[in-house]
């Protein structure tokens, strides 16, 4: 029989049970304490109970319950509330009082005629027989059948009891066996599940790495705004899960309250119905005759009392039903916040379906794409081939073209050299004719230069014929003619000056010169500490060109050509090669269009450029580029470069130039009466051919940089040269000098790389270029 009770102390008893009156054992009341869910305290009304011990031996032997410190608690353990409703039922069972034993049988047979012989004695007051000695004839006394019966009962009631107790000890050991084999499956069940739970766990983090790493292939955005709305989706989710505990707990303390509030009312109620009880009594007391008076006021306790319990039920009522509207409330926003986050959840699901279709269209999207890219690609592989197959065919005629350039080379350094010796031979015939006396010392001043011995003719006729050879070589004037250039106009200069400006006016020529005119960076123009006339443009534009032929400049460079050969010659028989040189591919696809655009490159020939002033041009055009009136960072050389950019940085505007300069100029410019820029206030650069040979590189102008592995640094200039001469090529055959010098791009120079070359012989202007700043 349980019923609820109120609080007591720091244990609150969940459930409380009678005791019959009737059991000797253990009578009053017995009660649970519980504390927390699975622990708890079993107290007592009397401090005896130790048959209710022994009967729950066999819950103590299960491990269920134990005996307390205090001799009043048994302490329990109690995993499931079926087990504990067990519990209570052993324990209510085992308060019970015991059934009464069964009464003996009557002894038959030996027993019977002994306790018949016992009963005879008895009557007659004969004694009884000792114990131990056979039973005599005499009878027994009254008093021996019932001290039997005792005995005997006794002894039944013992044998009872010894086999209750074993079968007791029987079933706890089989309920020990049972709760240990239940302990053990338990056990067992909860590895497993543990496992299972552990292995469900791994494939769910397999699957979901698996998941991960396909949907991250699939679409690294797709896969971050759903990670982003999942997150928010379960923030929202956490956050509507922490507003319902939240209101839980507000509405548990208002139930609280509101019971406080009851209880409280309910005590006031009883505390003014006892005042007026007490006022009642002694109203009566004091007046027999007031006692109506008194029922009255009893009656008015109890309307009191009454009303007391009607607000209380009421004030009940009324907080079960705005707890009850509360938890509606509750409930309907729960459905809302459930509802809300469903339709989240299929706007999500949405959401992704349509990003995965977007994923699946622009895969579609880029197979087609890479479809398209790998069908132009291998076009692209062919066009290469084709134009590779191209290119080996004009390399090709381009080694055709410079064996063909070096034969004529070496065919104009022995014909300048021919003539150069019959001019030696000229020049001695005349100072021994002038001064027959002096035959001697002119005969000594004039060796032979391959043998080193003196001439020893013959007379006279033979010096005559020398002389006569010598003239008719000159007035054939085959040296001159023999080393222009295939397209050279062959016309006579115009001025005394020994060259002439022929105006180009072929269109793939003029478009070529334009393209050199090409800037990498627009915004560095008008930037740099050698800029001369500073301004607001964007790009260069040609204006007008003309091509310079000199044949005596055009000699001196042929025949220093030749030398840059023989010597890359020899250096090649000694193991030795000079470095390529590769300049600028829109300078080098803009040669190619030009006339002459077989270069020789074992001797690293380049077309470059150089910017002047406008009375500058006329001295450049008629005795070449100077390196005695040339000087700079890196020694006292011609600069050449190989963009406009760097080129644009020395040019001034020829409205700056002497007005005398530039009438002569614009004399030998436009003597043809063809058209001038519509801009007079050009400016002009040279576009030159140069002859770099064995070029060494260099940062900052003082220490060279390696040119080929396990070459070791070392100084660019010549000692005692003052940055006029270079240093020797170490390791060349004869300890010849660097020919050129390539400043590179990251020490002291940050934009654009310059050559510098020592022997302006090695250099033939080509093209003058007049152009105009676009803004």
């Amino acid at each position: 029989m349980f019923k609820k009770s109120e609080w007591l102390g720091i244990w609150r008893p969940r459930e409380v049970f009678t005791v019959p009156a009737a059991n000797d054992a253990c009578p009053g009341w017995l009660a649970w304490y519980a504390h927390g869910k699975e622990s708890g305290r079993l107290s007592f009304a009397q401090p005896n109970h130790l048959e209710l011990e022994r009967s729950c031996a066999a819950a103590i032997a299960g491990g269920v319950l134990r005996v307390g410190s205090g001799g009043r608690t048994l302490s329990f353990r109690c995993d499931e509330p079926q087990r504990l409703q067990q519990l209570c039922s052993a324990i209510q069972a085992a308060a019970r009082p015991p059934a009464p034993p069964p009464p003996p049988a009557p002894p038959s047979g030996a027993g019977r005629l002994a306790a018949t012989a016992i009963a005879r004695r008895g009557r007659r007051g004969e004694p009884s027989a000792p114990e131990g000695s056979a039973p005599q004839s005499s009878a027994p006394p009254a008093a021996a059948p019932s001290r039997l019966r005792g005995v005997v009962a006794s002894r039944e009631a013992a044998a009872r009891a010894r086999a209750l107790q074993e079968e007791a000890r029987r079933a706890a050991c089989e309920r020990l066996r049972e709760v240990k084999a239940a302990v053990g499956a338990g056990k067992a069940a909860e590895e497993r599940a543990a496992r299972e739970r552990r292995r469900e766990a791994a494939a769910r983090e397999i699957a979901g790495r698996a998941l991960c790493t396909q949907r991250a292939r699939e679409s690294v955005c797709a896969g971050e705004h759903e990670g982003a709305a999942a997150r928010e989706a379960a923030a929202r989710e956490e956050a509507a899960a922490a507003r319902g505990e939240r209101q839980t707990a507000a509405d548990e303390a208002a139930e609280a309250a509101r019971e406080r509030a009851a209880c409280a009312s309910m005590e006031a109620a009883a505390a003014e119905a006892e005042a007026a009880a007490a006022a009642a009594e002694a109203a009566a007391k004091a007046a027999g005759d007031a006692r109506g008076e008194a029922r009255g006021a009893a009656a008015r306790g109890q309307a009191g009392r009454a009303r007391a319990l009607a607000a209380s039920s009421v004030a009940e009522a009324a907080a079960k039903e705005a707890a009850a509207r509360e938890r509606e409330r509750a409930a309907a926003r729960r459905e809302e916040e459930a509802a809300r986050g469903e339709r989240r959840a299929a706007s999500a699901r949405e959401t992704h379906w349509r990003e995965k279709e977007a994923v699946a269209k622009t895969v579609a999207e880029l197979a087609v794409k890479a479809e398209a890219a790998e069908a132009a690609e291998q076009q692209a592989v062919a066009r290469e081939e084709l134009a590779r197959a191209q290119m080996e065919r004009l390399m090709a005629e381009l080694r055709g073209c410079e064996q063909a350039v070096e034969a004529e080379s070496r065919e104009v350094a022995v014909k300048v050299m021919a003539e150069l010796m019959a001019r030696s031979w000229e020049q001695a015939f005349v100072a021994r004719a002038a001064a027959p006396d002096a035959e001697g010392d002119s005969e000594g001043s004039c060796s032979d230069a391959r043998t080193g011995g003196r001439w020893k003719l013959g007379g006279w006729p033979a010096e005559r014929r020398l002389l006569k050879a010598a003239r008719r070589k000159a007035a054939a004037g085959r040296v001159g003619r023999g080393t222009r250039p295939a397209y050279w106009s062959g016309g006579a200069a115009r001025h005394t000056d020994g060259f002439a400006l022929v105006r180009i006016h072929q269109a793939p020529l003029l478009a070529a010169l334009n393209e050199m005119l090409g800037v990498e960076d627009p915004s560095s123009l008008s930037r740099g500490r050698d800029v001369r006339e500073k301004g607001e443009y964007t790009g260069l534009q040609l204006a007008a060109a003309w091509r310079v032929e000199n044949p005596f400049m055009w000699e001196k460079y042929v025949i220093e050509r030749a030398g840059l050969s023989a010597h890359a010659a020899r250096m090649a028989e000694s193991g030795q090669q000079m470095p390529r040189l590769v300049v600028r591919q829109e300078l080098a696809d803009a040669t190619l269009r030009l006339e002459e655009r077989h270069l020789l490159t074992t001797v690293n020939e380049a077309y470059l450029m150089h910017g002047t002033r406008a009375e500058t041009v006329l001295p450049i055009l008629r005795h070449g580029l100077n390196e005695r009136f040339s000087g700079g960072h890196f020694g006292a050389g011609t600069y050449l470069a190989e963009v406009a950019d760097k080129v644009n940085q020395y040019v001034a505007r020829e409205s700056k130039a002497p007005v005398d300069a530039l009438n002569e100029l614009h004399s030998y410019l436009y003597e043809d009466g063809g058209k001038r820029p519509e801009n007079p206030n050009v400016f002009y650069l040279l576009v030159c051919r140069a002859a770099l040979g064995h070029f060494v590189s260099t940062l900052d102008g003082e220490t060279s940089l390696p040119s080929r592995p396990g070459e070791i640094p070392h100084q660019v200039f010549a000692r005692g040269a003052g940055k006029r001469e270079l240093a020797p090529i170490p390791g060349s055959p004869n300890g010849v000098n660097y020919h050129s010098m390539c400043v590179e791009i990251g020490g002291k120079v940050k934009r654009h790389r310059e050559f510098v070359v020592f022997h302006s012989d090695r250099i033939y202007v080509e093209y003058l270029v007049a152009f105009n700043r676009v803004v």
